[in-house]
């Protein structure tokens, strides 16, 4: 027969919305309800106070909450908790456009909600309602999903916007210090290769999110708004990623594979901070930064209560296995963002062992002395 050939476009449009009461993001969820119940996948770690005036105020506006509980830590990024989710969404006659599902919970959830609808019925709208800070910055703009596999982080996946993502502050009030300092990770990696601006930001107010009270600091929601912000502009031009040049992968080259040796050590965010202060190390032997950019990084580190340093990346056979697979992952080139300058970054495709070597012995011996009040760093110290 001849040749066919079929060109298509999709038109891809998911927005990220702000509240400051949880009415008002309930009536947004109702206005998809289609007037009847919707599945509601809840994060077993978010605080039942939580859960239960979440479920009121849908209940208020209209919307018949029925919940399930998911499993919230990276251990249980699993396929099969994402087909055990695409199960309860076949039992609960869930519609292909209509009544989306919500999940409401941490990044881990939301992926893994994410990829199960993604899967059901080859693909069904969602609605995010992420309740930590690494899930309000980071995960509430991605478009991907996924779950760990094969011993990798995100090695299943799928691009698979969440049609709305509800962000409500309210939700930190009771989030630990730890995850406080995990998703602030995050904002610390997109300042340091796109805003110097979010870079005094934290400089000097970063540690309101550890203040009773802070979530509602004016400083604090300029934060993550401009954290979010400067994700989606990085983004939006690439939501496909056909382009693997991506400065958003800053502080995510050595990292997966580390974070997954060191699963039940290490949080994603933990791994990520301690990605980009390595990078920050191989920026400063190239003379991409000055002694005091290193030294003002690293203050914001402790600031932040962010570790500096894991045994992981004293391995150089562990390194040097994650720049590997990384390289796999960016279809044979390095392609890794160094930062160039203070919110700024360049790509390198040349990087050696000597220099990861130097990197690592470098970052051992800062370690060495660093004290950060309020964290355990000898957990993460040998």
């Amino acid at each position: 027969m001849e040749k066919i050939k079929i060109c298509a476009t999709q038109q891809v449009e998911y927005r990220i919305e702000s509240h400051d009461s949880m009415e008002k993001l309930a009536a947004d969820i109702a206005s998809f309800a289609d007037g009847g119940a919707i599945s509601i996948f809840v994060d077993h770690g978010l605080p039942r106070t939580h859960v239960d005036t979440f479920v009121t105020a849908l209940r208020s506006a209209g919307v018949i909450a029925c919940c399930h509980p998911v499993g919230a830590n990276e251990g249980q990024k699993t396929l099969d908790n994402a087909l055990h989710i695409a199960a309860i969404l076949n039992q609960s006659d869930t519609k292909r456009r209509s009544a989306p599902p919500v999940v409401i919970g941490g990044g881990v959830v939301c992926d893994v909600v994410g990829f199960a609808c993604s899967l059901y019925r080859r693909g069904i709208p969602f609605i995010r309602v992420p309740t930590t800070l690494l899930g309000m910055v980071d995960v509430s703009v991605a478009a991907k999903t996924a779950v760990n596999h094969f011993g990798y982080r995100n090695r299943l996946g799928s691009f698979h916007p969440a049609v709305a993502t509800y962000v409500y502050p309210g939700f930190l009030d009771t989030l630990p210090d730890r995850h406080v300092a995990n998703g602030l990770a995050e904002v610390f990696k997109i300042a340091l290769i796109k805003s110097r601006r979010l870079i005094d930001l934290l400089d000097v107010h970063g540690q309101v999110f550890f203040e009773p009270g802070g979530e509602s600091n004016p400083f604090a929601r300029e934060i993550i708004h401009l954290a979010a912000m400067a994700m989606a502009e990085e983004l939006e031009p690439n939501l496909w990623e056909r382009d693997l040049c991506r400065v958003v992968d800053y502080g995510h080259s050595f990292s997966p594979l580390i974070e997954m040796t060191y699963i039940d050590e290490l949080l994603h965010g933990e791994a990520v901070a301690v990605d980009c202060l390595y990078s920050v190390l191989l920026s400063r032997q190239r003379g991409m930064l000055t002694e005091a950019d290193v030294d003002r990084i690293f203050d914001i580190a402790k600031k932040l209560r962010l570790p500096i340093y894991h045994r992981g990346f004293g391995d150089g056979q562990l390194v040097a296995d994650a720049l590997r697979d990384t390289t796999i992952h960016r279809d044979g080139n390095q392609n890794l963002p160094l930062m160039h300058g203070l919110g700024d970054a360049a790509f390198v495709n040349d990087l050696t062992p000597v220099e990861m070597r130097a990197a690592s012995e470098a970052l051992s011996r800062i370690s060495s002395t660093a004290r950060i009040a309020g964290f355990p760093m000898e957990s993460y110290v040998t």
